[in-house]
């Protein structure tokens, strides 16, 4: 009685029982009544067709009382002795509760059923109920019946265990395969799938099942990447301070400022990555600290600006800035937004070919505004579009990792964007360049009356 399917089949067979009880009780009960009412009907119609061939061969009731004696047998149905009253309103057959000469009430005799010879009422027939079944073909009857509705009910209980036995199989067989499939996963094969072969609620389950294996899969695919990314990343850095630092020690290269400043940048570019994966995983948790302020979009985007400067004018390229007037100030992290502004501009500073334009625009698209910023670069390959926002993606696979940035910016900025209720996303047309693009809902003030 612990599984399933056992109180599925018991449940199937009490709802069986109980609908093939009730139905059977009526049904015994409205046979019997019927069969009753059928022959009671038959029994006085032919008693009727009795008395009145009587009266039409002795023109009269003379003589009905001996012609009758005791109460009278009429095919296999016997009824109490009903009373006969003349059309001068006599009883001239007595019954159990009218006697011979009395005289009933007008309204007991217009109950009653009227007996008619060539158009001619000649007397009334008072209806008595029926009597008790005598041993006969009547109670032969009444008793096959009620057997027949045994062996029906008999019948009906075991096609209803059977059923119940097949659709309580029917209904678990699913569930026991998503239980072994369960197991499967929990001892680490995400591999494992169920297979769908319903459309109703079980079939949508099985569905939900394997896109949860599916994404299993996938998150511990992305996993394994991610740490085999990061002890990538780690290596080189640490590899340059370890071998330097040994050299130092050694005395094999001298203490040159040259030589120090090299172990200090690649210890700062090991600090940054170590804070950037800091931020995506206190992203990822949901414990990214975020203080809003109202923020000109305008002003976040000089800052910017100002900060590559530098560096932009070291490779030759411009920074410019098209922000549609009278835009509303957003509730967001200008520090945040600092620091995505500040990933997508060194991306596109990595890509931009020299004398070419960096584009940073600002404009309404109700219900929303848009932040973009666009480079002159080669672009990304279509396939490549959504993959460009993954940890440590590279367009240029060959590219060696000390040419730019960690592979982590991108990743960080939309982390960012959405941790304020934005989204970005990304377009490169055919012609080349790359244009990032963040969307942050209008302020509610701001929108329009939509009457």
């Amino acid at each position: 009685m612990r599984s399933l399917a056992s109180k599925l089949t018991l449940a199937f067979l009490a709802v069986s029982l109980a609908g093939i009880a009730i139905i059977t009780v009526m049904a015994s009960r409205a046979s019997t009544r019927e069969f009753l009412s059928f022959a009671d009907q038959q029994s006085r119609a032919a008693f009727v067709r009795q008395l009145e061939e009587f009266y039409a061969e002795h023109h009269g009731w003379d003589g009905l009382r001996d012609e009758l004696g005791e109460p009278a047998s009429t095919g296999s149905v016997r009824t109490r002795q009903p009373a006969v009253v003349s059309t001068q309103g006599v009883v001239v057959s007595s019954s159990e509760r009218w006697q011979a000469g009395e005289r009933p009430p007008a309204a007991v005799v217009a109950r009653g059923i009227p007996l008619v010879i060539g158009g001619q009422r000649v007397g009334t027939l008072l209806v008595e109920p029926p009597g008790d079944w005598p041993p006969g073909d009547g109670g032969e009857f009444i008793g096959r019946l009620q057997r027949d509705l045994l062996l029906g009910v008999a019948g009906a209980i075991l096609v209803s265990l059977l059923l119940g036995f097949l659709l309580s199989r029917t209904l678990t067989s699913p569930m026991r395969a998503m239980t072994e499939a369960t197991r499967a996963i929990a001892a680490g094969d995400y591999s494992v799938r169920v297979p769908v072969r319903r459309r109703d609620e079980l079939g949508e389950l099985a569905g939900s099942f394997n896109q949860m294996s599916s994404e299993l899969a996938r998150a511990q695919s992305l996993r394994q990447q991610l740490t085999a990314d990061v002890a990538h990343e780690l290596r080189t850095p640490l590899g340059v301070i370890l071998g330097h630092a040994e050299a130092l020690s050694d005395g094999v290269l001298p203490a040159t400022p040259e030589a120090l400043a090299l172990i200090h940048a690649e210890a700062r570019r090991l600090t940054r990555m170590v804070e950037d994966l800091r931020t995506l995983s206190l992203t990822d948790a949901g414990e990214l600290s975020i203080e809003r302020v109202r923020c000109s979009l305008e002003t976040l985007l000089q800052r910017a600006v100002r900060t590559a400067q530098g560096e932009a004018l070291a490779r030759r390229l411009r920074l410019e800035i098209q922000a549609e007037p009278a835009l509303p100030t957003l509730s967001l992290d200008p520090d945040r937004m600092a620091q995505v502004l500040d990933n997508l501009l060194r991306n596109a500073l990595l890509h931009a070919p020299p004398d070419s334009r960096i584009l940073l625009t600002a404009y309404s698209a109700s219900p929303e505004i848009i932040l973009t910023v666009q480079d002159q670069g080669p672009g990304v390959a279509p396939g490549n579009l959504s993959r460009i926002f993954d940890r440590f993606y590279r367009e240029e696979i060959a590219r060696p990792r000390d040419s730019g940035g960690s592979g982590l910016g991108l990743a960080i900025a939309r982390s960012l964007v959405e941790a304020q209720g934005g989204r970005m996303w990304a377009e490169s047309p055919e012609g080349g360049g790359l244009s990032v693009h963040m969307a942050f809902p209008r302020p509610a003030a701001d929108l329009p009356d939509s009457s």
